[in-house]
């Protein structure tokens, strides 16, 4: 097709481009060996002038090429890079033992740009691992060989560039860290907002549980505030008035007494917004833990009742179908699971994985501890506590246990869940459990 210029004098039009890009990791391919040569001799390219942005490559061992003179050419040219000729990339091609590191920009001969604005092709060799081939298929033509090494082309807007995908990998990196963040926020949130309603002393406290078991979503909406997306035909409303519930709790923190308040918004009847204003001069990074909320100080006496490791007794614990949130080592190890109960080491447990291995762990032995981070995100089949024995096991088969220590005390359990049960082994097995005000006993 053509078109006219204002001149008169006919003028040949470019075909809109249509950039295909490649990606292979080196020795993922199917068959043969994916060399720089391979790669570049399976396309049909027309003659360019190329613009090299990085080059580390070994040449054969009898050619005459040399890849120092080059590469300190690369390393004092200015700008974008390195313009080379079409003969010298064909001679890079030709006397190539091994491409290191290598990004190429072909730009048609008759360009004028300083830059790879106009490149019709990008070939790039990273780290000696991956291969990048981006084309415009409308100049560019591939062999059956190259795509056979390289796999099928993936449609993308433009030539791209080695700094380009690493930023877009980065930003992608971030996006799945914010959005994995918010989704452990989110888990934290819910149990906070039950462990106060549990503890709230409000009639409207049940249907707001159940506006709580609608919750489908909770998303930030400012500082240390999250949106209530409740699930509506499940959602029974309240009659209270619109503002924050009554009674708020507060919230200390690891370095503070009184951290700041946790207030829940209601609007029109329903749960609407979780708010955590703090008291400290800096806002504090994470979020609160459910041993961490201070409830308005209640009449009714906690109860307690002591046991030893002589009973043969057997305490359910309220933890079935949850999953494991967190774990913390410190001075002793902490593994928080997502109804907001803990069960904290502070000496010796073990842990027996699916295959059977049982491996014991000291809170002060880092590299005993590896095994365990792997119940990240494993779902709970059910909790015991017999005796001073401690025992649960997951879903998937493994199976975490505790017990006594002669000369110090070794684990606490901390439900804050409808049975709301604190359970604490003493030095020698003492077993102290202690069922809050409004716990059910197991």
């Amino acid at each position: 097709m053509t078109s006219r210029r204002r001149s008169g004098r006919p003028a040949i039009r470019r075909p809109e481009p249509e950039f295909v890009s490649y990606h292979r990791f080196i020795g993922s391919q199917p068959t043969g060996v994916l060399t720089f040569r391979n790669v570049v001799n399976g396309m049909m390219i027309p003659p360019l002038r190329w613009l090299v942005t990085d080059l580390d490559m070994v040449a054969l061992p009898h050619s005459d090429l040399d890849v120092l003179e080059w590469e300190q050419k690369l390393r004092d040219s200015s700008g974008a890079g390195l313009w080379i000729t079409d003969d010298d990339m064909r001679r890079f091609v030709r006397d190539n033992h091994q491409m290191i590191d290598g990004e190429f920009f072909g730009s048609p001969i008759d360009s004028t740009t300083t830059d790879a604005s106009q490149a019709v092709i990008r070939i790039d060799f990273f780290d000696s691992t991956t291969v990048t081939v981006t084309l415009d298929r409308s100049v560019i033509g591939t062999s059956w060989e190259f795509e056979l090494f390289l796999g099928p082309g993936v449609a993308v807007p433009g030539i791209g560039s080695r700094d380009e995908e690493t930023a877009a990998q980065q930003r992608r990196a971030q996006d799945e860290q914010r959005r994995a963040q918010e989704e452990r926020d989110g888990q934290q949130i819910r149990a906070l907002v039950r462990a106060c309603l549990q503890n709230a002393r409000i009639d409207e406290a049940p249907a707001l549980l159940t506006q709580l078991d609608a919750l489908v979503d909770v998303t930030p909406s400012g500082p240390r505030a999250w949106a209530l997306t409740l699930e509506r035909d499940e959602a029974p409303r309240v009659d209270l008035p619109d503002g924050p519930l009554p009674e708020t709790p507060s919230y200390r923190t690891d370095a503070e007494a009184v951290g700041g308040e946790l207030l829940i918004w209601v609007h029109d009847g329903r749960m609407q917004m979780v708010e955590l204003p703090w008291f400290t001069d800096a806002m504090p990074t994470e979020l609160p833990r459910v041993d961490q909320l201070v409830f308005p100080r209640s009449e009714t006496p906690v109860t307690e009742r002591t046991v030893t490791n002589t009973t043969s007794a057997t305490v359910q614990l309220h933890v079935a179908g949850d999953t494991v949130d967190a774990i913390a080592i410190d001075t002793a190890v902490t593994v928080r699971f997502s109804s907001g109960a803990t069960l904290r080491f502070e000496t010796a447990f073990s842990l027996t994985e699916t295959d059977g291995t049982h491996t014991f762990m000291e809170p002060g032995d880092p590299p005993s501890l590896l095994p365990l981070l792997a119940l990240h995100t494993k779902v709970v089949e059910r909790g015991t506590v017999t005796g001073a024995r401690i025992a649960v096991r997951f879903a998937s088969g493994e199976l975490l246990e505790g017990w006594s220590h002669r000369d110090r005390p070794s684990w606490h359990w901390s439900e804050p869940g409808r049975a709301r049960l604190d359970i604490d082994v003493l030095t020698g097995g003492e077993v102290v459990a202690r069922t809050l005000p409004g716990g059910t006993p197991s």
